[in-house]
C-alpha cells in the first residue's frame, strides 16, 4: 500500500472511532486498533512524515487525530469518575455490612 492509501485507512479508522453510534464498551478496543495502525504507519513512513502529510489529506488527518485524542481523554476521564463513584458506593456497602462480629468463635459448646 502507498502512504496515501494508508493515510486514507487511518482517516477511516479515526472517523469510525468518532462515530456517535459506537458503545462505550467498543471505544477501548477501537482506540487500541487505531493506535496500533498509526504506530505501524509511523514506522513505515519514518523520516518522510512531513512530505506524506503535505500531500493529500494530511491536514484532515491531523484534525481527526486531534479529535480522536480528545475523545480518548474524555472517555478516560469518564471511566475514572465512574470508578470513583463505584468505590464510594462500595465503601458505603462495606460500612453497612461491617456490623458483623470481627471474630468468630471456634470453641465447641460444652456437653452436659
Amino acid at each position: 500500500m502507498t502512504n496515501t492509501e494508508d493515510l486514507e485507512k487511518l482517516t477511516q479508522l479515526a472517523t469510525a472511532l468518532l462515530a456517535t453510534s459506537i458503545s462505550d464498551d467498543e471505544i477501548p478496543l477501537m482506540v487500541e486498533n487505531y493506535v496500533a495502525a498509526i504506530d505501524a504507519w509511523f514506522k513505515q513512513v519514518g523520516d518522510q512524515l512531513p512530505q506524506v502529510l503535505a500531500e493529500g489529506q494530511g491536514g484532515e488527518f491531523l484534525a481527526l487525530h486531534g479529535r480522536v485524542l480528545q475523545h480518548a481523554q474524555s472517555a478516560s476521564r469518564d471511566v475514572s469518575s465512574q470508578l470513583r463513584g463505584l468505590m464510594k458506593h462500595g465503601k458505603g456497602i462495606l460500612a453497612y455490612t461491617d456490623t458483623m462480629p470481627k471474630q468468630l468463635g471456634v470453641s465447641r459448646p460444652r456437653k452436659g
